[in-house]
């Protein structure tokens, strides 16, 4: 059984021993993940009978996050003695106003789909992530009452979800198609190739609309890496140029032109490797960290150096990225 996190429901009339027993229930009973044939992982967090007050008509039996084929959503389920004509939901992370079908034995499943990525930020925070949910909720009848939920996610359920999104679902700024850089640099550019290296990286490349997608002139990246916070980039650069001399490579040049804790500036070029395929390479790269882990912005020129002239705009318009 994983434990993919903690949820409880304030009673102030509840008495301090009474919430230990339920409590310790609670995080003896866990909860559900289930995964199907439709790619779907939703964690459940199963609230136990004791905790619901008596005088509720609405018991909430269970709340999470799900995706589905990379995309968020909220799923809720409950049980209403009533008809509902609607439920407000409000928190720090997440508002919404829902109208779940109830059927005639009072249960109700909702799902809460199309969600905005900045309710799902907190998946790629390290750490718990815990907020309160208020639920208030209008009968049919006119009559309403009102719940609040305490929520806490921890670190192994947020990094199974996180698992389950293509990069593209991450919280950035820019989609790769509209990226200032090709707007400012003067030229016309086409994508040579959108898609995921692995798992954790998605890398858009362009290069000029009169080269060739097979052998440019020019390049532009624009990558994506998903990464627990904490890495250090100061030490990409050498690991770069371990990686080129393995390649035998000849004069290889590394500089880092700007470093600080939020990212790094570098240049690197070589004249070519054994491998006759690896033509020579000038480039100047910048990374920068990001919620979700770290943003490239990359510059390449093959077969020659980067002039003074083009060097100095390439740099402008890299640090201007974010």
């Amino acid at each position: 059984m994983l434990l993919a996190g903690e949820f409880g429901q304030k009673q102030a009339q509840s008495s301090a021993k009474k919430f230990i027993e339920i409590w310790n229930l609670l995080f003896l009973m866990g909860y559900t993940i289930m995964l199907n044939g439709k790619n779907i992982l939703y964690i459940a967090l199963i609230l136990p009978g004791l905790l619901f007050a008596e005088e509720n008509r609405v018991k909430i039996t269970s709340f999470g996050p799900m995706t589905k084929s990379g995309v968020f959503a909220w799923n809720l389920m409950g049980k209403s003695q009533s008809p509902i004509a609607r439920i407000e939901l409000k928190s720090r992370i997440l508002q919404a106003s829902i109208k779940p079908d109830v059927k005639e034995d009072g249960s109700f499943v909702h799902f809460l789909e199309e969600r905005p990525d900045q309710e799902f930020y907190w998946v790629y925070s390290p750490g718990n992530t815990s907020f309160d949910l208020r639920l208030n909720i209008e009968f049919e009848d006119g009559s309403t009452e009102s719940q609040e939920l305490s929520l806490s996610f921890g670190e192994k359920s947020k990094t199974l979800l996180a698992a389950q999104t293509p990069m593209f679902r991450n919280p950035v700024p820019d989609e790769p198609r509209k990226l200032p850089y090709l707007a400012r640099n003067g030229k016309s550019w086409k994508i040579m190739k959108c898609s995921f290296m692995n798992a954790a990286t998605f890398i858009c490349e362009y290069v000029p609309q009169s080269d060739s997608i097979y052998e440019p002139g020019q390049l532009y990246r624009y990558m994506l890496t998903r990464a627990r916070p904490g890495i250090d980039l100061t030490k990409i650069p050498d690991r770069m140029k371990a990686s080129l001399e393995n390649q035998d490579c000849q004069e290889i040049k590394m500089s880092v032109l700007e470093s600080d804790e939020s990212g790094i500036l570098f240049e690197w070029s070589h004249a070519g490797c054994s491998n006759p395929q690896v033509r020579p390479t000038h480039e100047i790269s910048r990374m920068i960290i990001k919620d979700f882990g770290v943003k490239t912005f990359g510059f390449a020129q093959y077969d020659r150096q980067i002039t003074a002239e083009e060097r100095q705009r390439i740099i402008d318009i890299i640090e201007s990225e974010d």
